[in-house]
């Protein structure tokens, strides 16, 4: 695959989920299969504009991250390429985040990147499984973010301008992974019975006349 400018936020994070599908079929095989050499060569369009990983590298991978996490570096370099249409490697060799300058993207996914291209394996996710579920979160927080965009109404008759809630910032690690919500309680207030009604007024009336008596 080959970039002739950056892409947008949201159009990376589809082509990661589409090769993350491909890296947790092969990394939940027995034994795992690991491809070593995750990179935009590696990386194709298929007809139906869904991408793919194929392939396998040839080099030679060091000792001790030969596995799984490899394979998620390499991923964290293609985004990066995706990103900023530059070769990943001279941006993340010497200083591992000197890529956010280049790149526009979201707090939450700049964080999932620099952990996948941890120089530490040790310190680098190793499951598939767990970066896609965060890259798909990451799509519907971008797809919230544009539905819940501030939109001016004009002025209101007090002469105030009004704008719809902003997106919220969501700061998060490759370790970190949306939990769904507990729904609050409901608060409703139940009807009060009829019968309950016709008491305290017979009640009211029999204050009434005793009174008067």
């Amino acid at each position: 695959m080959k970039v002739d400018e950056p892409l947008s936020e949201d159009r990376v994070l589809a082509i990661l989920e589409d090769i993350l599908g491909t890296l947790r079929e092969w990394h939940q095989r027995e034994p795992p299969f690991v491809h070593g050499d995750v990179s935009l060569p590696f990386v194709v369009e298929n007809p139906d504009g869904t991408f793919e990983l194929v392939g396998s590298g040839s080099r030679e991978l060091p000792s001790g991250d030969a596995g799984p996490s490899r394979d998620l570096f390499g991923l964290g370099h293609v985004a990066v390429a995706l990103l900023t249409a530059m070769d990943p490697v001279g941006l993340v060799t010497e200083d591992r985040k000197a890529w956010r300058k280049q790149a526009t993207t979201s707090p939450r996914f700049a964080a999932l990147i620099d952990a996948l291209i941890e120089p530490d394996p040790a310190e680098r996710p190793s499951s598939a499984r767990r970066i896609r579920e965060e890259v798909r979160a990451l799509r519907r927080d971008s797809v919230d973010a544009i539905a819940f965009r501030p939109i001016s109404l004009g002025k209101t008759p007090s002469g105030l301008e009004y704008k719809g809630p902003p997106p919220v910032e969501v700061m998060a690690t490759a370790e970190h992974l949306r939990q769904p919500e507990e729904e609050a309680p409901s608060a409703e207030r139940k009807p009060i019975p009829y019968l309950v009604i016709l008491v305290l007024a017979a009640a009211f009336m029999a204050t009434l006349v005793f009174a008067a008596g």
